[in-house]
């Protein structure tokens, strides 16, 4: 399982009302997601990586998301 962190693509700031969670792929550019709680329909516009040593070893997947109309 990889920890993915989501942020606005706009602004760069972390989405909080969808938090940071383990999944077990890391989608791509281009990718449609669809969060159910609360209800969001987003695009990945762009993927980084952050290698946290301090975060148990972890590497974490940045995603910048917009909304999808």
């Amino acid at each position: 399982m990889i920890m993915i962190q989501f942020v606005d693509a706009r602004t760069g700031e972390a989405m909080t009302e969808i938090g940071s969670r383990e999944w077990p792929a890391v989608p791509g550019t281009g990718d449609q997601l669809v969060f159910t709680n609360p209800v969001r329909k987003c695009k990945v516009v762009g993927v980084s990586w952050i290698d946290l040593l301090q975060h148990h070893g972890k590497l974490i997947a940045r995603l910048a998301l917009e909304d999808v109309a």
